[in-house]
Parts: structure tokens; C-alpha cells; sequence
């Protein structure tokens, strides 16, 4: 058997800035922004959470292309994204590494040391808990994440 890909889809880019609306903070429309994103990557992605929590390891029937009935399990298995799209994903600053807590200033360096990687519960309970001094310390942007 063959595995095969489905793109599910090309995410919007959000405008980064309103100019034209001067009582609209330009930081509070770029989480809000980021925020929208954040949603419909979760839209797009949450028929395949019910269809793993409904199958677990028993999968469930699909018309393939050739069409013919298939047992399947969906599963989310890559991502393209460049520097960009990854820290916007993540929700992070762009001049953070989205998947180690390395210092920024120290980017382009060839270091000996190592980075712990991000502890993504924590940021979840700080957001939880309107803690903005801990995401800012960790260069988390102050929306509800859905990774």
C-alpha cells in the first residue's frame, strides 16, 4: 500500500497593519491578526483530531482517488513553512528560534551550546493565566495558540 498526501490548504496572509483606523493600536491588530490565523489553522485542522479521537488505530473508510474504498488513518504528517510562517505558527517573535530557547543576539553564531527546547505547557498556562511578563520572556505572542 501506498501512503499518499492531501494539501489541505494555502493559509491567508493577514495585512500586518491598519493605518486607516487611528483608535486601533497597531500592536493589538497584529495579535488580533495573528489570532484570526490561529483560528483557521484550527478550523482546517480539527476534522482530523474527531476523525483520530473517533478511530485511534482502527481507522476509517475513504473513498481514494481511484475510487475505491479504503481503511484509513488521516494524519497530519508535514508542514511547509519557511522562518516566517514557522514563528507565526508557533506564535513567537520572528527574531526567536521556534523550536529551542536560544537567545536571539546569538543567531548566526556556530555554538557548542545546547538549547533547551520550548516548553509549550507552560506558555498555554501563562496565557491562561494573562501572564504577559512569561511569554514576553520567552518571546510568545499573547494569543490562545492553537498548537
Amino acid at each position: 500500500m501506498m501512503n499518499a498526501g492531501i494539501p489541505l490548504a494555502l493559509l491567508p496572509i493577514p495585512p500586518k497593519r491598519l493605518d486607516k483606523i487611528p483608535s486601533y493600536p497597531v500592536d493589538a491588530h497584529e495579535l488580533d491578526a495573528l489570532q484570526v490565523t490561529h483560528e483557521i489553522i484550527s478550523s482546517i485542522l480539527s476534522p482530523l483530531c474527531n476523525i483520530s479521537d473517533m478511530t485511534s488505530q482502527s481507522g476509517i473508510e475513504m473513498v481514494c482517488c481511484d475510487e475505491k474504498v479504503q481503511n484509513c488513518i488521516p494524519m497530519l504528517c508535514g508542514w511547509l513553512a519557511d522562518h516566517i510562517e514557522n514563528v507565526m505558527i508557533h506564535g513567537i517573535s520572528s527574531n526567536w528560534c521556534p523550536i529551542y530557547i536560544a537567545p536571539p543576539d546569538q543567531f548566526g553564531e556556530l555554538s557548542n551550546a545546547s538549547y533547551a527546547t520550548r516548553p509549550h505547557p507552560t506558555y498555554a498556562a501563562a496565557f491562561h493565566h494573562s501572564d504577559i511578563y512569561i511569554l514576553n520572556s520567552y518571546g510568545v505572542k499573547n494569543i490562545n495558540n492553537l498548537l
